[in-house]
């Protein structure tokens, strides 16, 4: 009588178990590692941005973009008098030429101008020998011009799509909060020198380039923040662009709203909204070359 029943044999399974072990692991191997979203290299935040823009295939098929809608300037702080306009930013991909335009009705400030003819930065006289503040700070100081840089990615002139060409010297700064929202942060240095201390915020999540930020202090005397300022002092300015209310047009993702803001401190302070909301986008259409001309 067997104390025990027979137990059928059971294959040895170690050999089969490491087979098994090595496959995972070889397949692990070959997989590309995840992109770590707050070490990134400068170039591929950039390649992660444009594709939040849209495919490279859409992006090469613009060969001019016009955004266009109302416009506004707006004193917060040191001045008065809100003035309503329209505005539009306008680029060619071919000729390199772009501008900021916006016409108010107010004969004291008609209009704002800001541009590149596709060899010089441009930025209009509101009246003959006057220049508004905006004006003031960018047309000695016109990098953010030349650069590509001011309109974002609502021009073809855009420096992130022209990175080779420009070799800027680029340095990750990681995410940081800006407004309770955490943005990676990428530090620009055009080729050519520049006053200006320039960052770029991209959303955490999307990419989309939210923010860029000038700074910089101006020698004594350059820039007249008013009759209270002293002409003696430095004076120390920030520049701002927003963009914003994100939407497809074209097959591309486009910021639809769009603010400047100036901020200008001596021994007074003087704060100024530029605010653009765009409600048409055009493509492709023909551009007349006196769009990019200075008015005269």
């Amino acid at each position: 009588m067997k104390l025990f029943s027979e137990v059928p044999s059971v294959p040895n399974t170690s050999a089969l178990t490491s087979r098994i072990a090595l496959g995972i692991l070889i397949t692990l191997i070959a997989m590309p590692l995840p992109v770590a979203k707050d070490k990134l290299k400068p170039e591929q935040l950039i390649a992660l941005h444009l594709d939040s823009i849209g495919s490279k295939e859409v992006r090469d098929s613009v060969e001019t973009l016009m955004a266009a809608g109302e416009a506004a300037a707006i004193p917060r702080r040191g001045g008065s008098g809100r003035v309503d306009g329209m505005g539009r930013v306008i680029s060619s991909a071919e000729s390199g030429q772009f501008v900021i335009a916006m016409d108010f009705e107010q004969s004291s400030y008609p209009h704002e101008r800001i541009g590149f003819d596709g060899k010089e930065a441009f930025v209009a006289q509101t009246r003959p020998g006057v220049r508004s503040p905006l004006g003031q700070i960018l047309h000695p100081q016109d990098r953010p011009i030349t650069e590509g840089l001011l309109g974002g990615v609502l021009s073809t002139h855009w420096a992130l799509l022209h990175v080779e060409e420009l070799n800027p010297k680029l340095k990750y700064k990681g995410l940081k909060k800006v407004d309770d929202e955490k943005c990676h942060v990428l530090e620009y240095k055009p080729r050519k020198s520049s006053d200006f201390k320039i960052r770029l915020f991209f959303e955490q999540e999307t990419f989309r380039h939210l923010r860029t930020e000038y700074k910089m202090m101006l020698s004594a005397g350059m820039v007249r923040l008013g009759p209270g300022s002293s002409p003696g002092q430095e004076k120390r300015i920030t520049l701002v662009e927003l963009f914003s209310e994100f939407g497809d047009e074209g097959g591309l993702t486009l910021p639809h709203s769009y603010k400047i803001e100036l901020t200008m401190e001596q021994n007074t302070t003087l704060v100024i909204d530029w605010v653009m909301s765009f409600q048409e986008f055009q493509f492709n259409q023909p551009v007349d070359s006196s769009v990019f001309a200075i008015p005269q």
